[in-house]
């Protein structure tokens, strides 16, 4: 067998004319691409923007607007009962419990007592009002009667002790306690002098504000 003899063969290099109808087609191949590419781009970003609305902002559903204060102060809210509102002097007031809006509640420490036991008692002061308010739980206002079946026996008004006037915060729905004990005497106007002890037997007790009043509360004295 002969041998075969491996031969490296030139290509012939295409007439000018051809080689440059070649790059052109290229390029413009190359640009369409680009543009193409490009559209793609600008529609995954959300295309262009809706009539009205600036280029580069959207409207979010369920949104309020913006209230821009008025030049060196605070927007005005209108003022209703028992709402903090602003003085003049940028100061919040917060005005007083709306009638009917205080629930008092009365509660004992136990359901019965010796003769030589000091009934002690709780009334729970309560505000439904949405807002906080204030309430005087003095002792000249949130008030103990004690009475038996036939005759009131003792009420902390004729002896009060503490501060007769004590206006305090109420916020919905927290309640807060007054205590008040009774001696297990008669009272009268004043407290003159000692009243009588009152003997063994079932009482009933109720608290009042001046304007409503609490539960009544059944105790034994034995």
């Amino acid at each position: 067998m002969g041998m075969s003899t491996l031969r490296q063969v030139t290509p012939e290099r295409p007439a000018p004319a051809v080689y440059w109808r070649r790059r052109f087609v290229a390029l413009i191949a190359g640009l369409s691409i680009l543009a193409l590419i490009t559209w793609a781009f600008a529609g995954a970003l959300g295309g262009s923007a809706p009539p009205g609305n600036p280029a580069g902002t959207k409207a979010v559903p369920g949104t309020l607007p913006r209230v821009s204060a008025p030049a060196g102060g605070r927007p005005s809210v209108p003022a209703s009962h028992g709402h903090a509102v602003t003085t003049a002097s940028g100061r919040y007031t917060v005005r007083a419990c709306p009638a009917g809006d205080v629930v008092l509640s009365l509660f004992s420490s136990q359901a019965s007592y010796s003769v030589r036991q000091t009934p002690q008692f709780e009334v729970d002061v309560v505000s439904t009002d949405s807002h906080t308010c204030t309430f005087d739980i003095g002792a000249r206002h949130v008030l103990l009667q004690i009475t038996d079946k036939r005759s009131r026996i003792w009420t902390s008004a004729d002896c009060a002790e503490g501060q007769a006037s004590l206006v305090t915060k109420l916020h919905r729905g927290i309640p807060t306690v007054v205590p008040i004990s009774w001696d297990g005497e008669h009272s009268s106007p004043g407290c003159p002098v000692p009243g009588a002890p009152a003997p063994a037997g079932t009482y009933t007790a109720v608290a009042s504000d001046g304007s409503s009043g609490s539960n009544t509360l059944s105790f034994g004295i034995g």
